[in-house]
């Protein structure tokens, strides 16, 4: 019943999350790519990287904030789907980009095939480690103290898929689908649930997974703080400038990949949710360890555009539910250009 519909809501998302996705990050990433070469003494890769990482979105972020909103199912599944699937965009580009730098050049077809097979890879070892860990998850819930199984064995997931040189975040997204729903699940060759065999989490482990993810967003803030660097105004100016440009580019993006699929309040919402996280921070410190020139530069830019798409982000969503910021983002969104005159005219609700 209620799983086979969240199954049948995310399938339908995932398509139009992939589009999303692709379409958000690369025009994000080569329109503040451009930015950053014109606005930094960067040379071409180094600008390329600030923009990769500027195109990512955090779902850690993201999934609290529209928990918060009554939005439809589907949504939710397209902006958490999406947001995981734009970090293992940005971590893949990014890598390939300070490996290219190295290599004096951008080798597009290397790229392209380290994307694809960190993709397939990922969600094999993800779905598949899941299904075995389903298997004999009822005979771990008779143990005490067993609760920290299952997280060890997303760790060790994660960490072989990471060794073997693909994406670790992608194998914990499809961990966690296939473990949330795995008492729904159908083989085809056996034509039946296999609810009788494999067993799900239970609300006291999904509590757990819960409040743990809030610990880890906490220290991540804190992190943040820590490593924010005010080195000037300029600085600061460039990155507030790129997450503008990242808010703007973000709605042709939705407009053009699922702008028909949804109301015209939702896609507003979409067009707003893309803030920066843990990955674009861990991200940015790489380039100044790989001794790429500008790598500072990189960090403290992009430091800043983490911080200022957070605010903005949080700024925003409350403003859509009452405001004639509402009226100008489904505006745009929906294509009504003309109707723009009318937002100088209406009155804050």
């Amino acid at each position: 019943g209620g799983v086979a519909l969240k199954l049948r809501v995310l399938s339908s998302a995932l398509s139009k999350a992939v589009k999303l996705a692709f379409a958000s990050f690369f025009l994000t990433m080569v329109v503040v790519g451009v930015a950053a070469h014109l606005l930094l003494p960067l040379g071409w890769i180094p600008s390329l990287i600030i923009g990769s990482i500027v195109a990512s979105t955090s779902e850690a972020i993201i999934i609290p904030l529209v928990k918060q909103l009554k939005t439809s199912e589907e949504m939710h599944a397209l902006l958490s789907v999406e947001s995981s699937i734009n970090d293992v965009l940005s971590v893949a580009v990014t890598l390939a980009l300070i490996g290219a730098y190295g290599l004096g050049g951008i080798n597009v077809g290397t790229i392209t095939g380290d994307l694809i097979a960190s993709f397939l890879v990922a969600i094999i070892f993800g779905f598949g480690g899941a299904f075995l860990w389903s298997l004999i998850l009822r005979r771990i819930h008779t143990m005490k103290n067993a609760m920290f199984t299952t997280v060890a064995i997303v760790f060790a997931l994660f960490g072989l898929v990471e060794t073997l040189g693909f994406s670790g975040a992608i194998t914990a997204l499809a961990f966690g689908i296939t473990i949330g729903n795995i008492e729904s699940i159908k083989l085809p060759r056996l034509g039946k649930p296999l609810a009788g065999n494999p067993v799900g989490l239970t609300e006291t482990e999904r509590a757990f997974f819960t409040e743990a993810s809030f610990l880890l967003k906490t220290f991540f803030f804190v992190y943040l703080g820590i490593s924010l660097q005010f080195s000037s105004v300029g600085i600061i100016l460039i990155g507030i400038l790129m997450t503008f440009m990242a808010f703007v580019l973000r709605i042709p993006a939705v407009k053009i990949t699922v702008g028909g699929s949804f109301t015209q309040k939702e896609a507003a919402l979409i067009s707003v949710m893309i803030p920066k996280g843990l990955a674009a921070a861990v991200l940015a410190s790489i380039p100044a360890q790989e001794g790429i020139i500008g790598g500072e530069l990189i960090r403290d830019v992009t430091y800043i555009v983490i911080l200022s798409s957070i605010v903005v982000t949080s700024v925003i969503i409350p403003l859509l539910g009452r405001t004639r910021v509402s009226y100008f983002y489904q505006s745009i969104v929906s294509g009504n250009i003309r109707d723009l005159r009318k937002v100088s005219l209406m009155n804050p609700a």
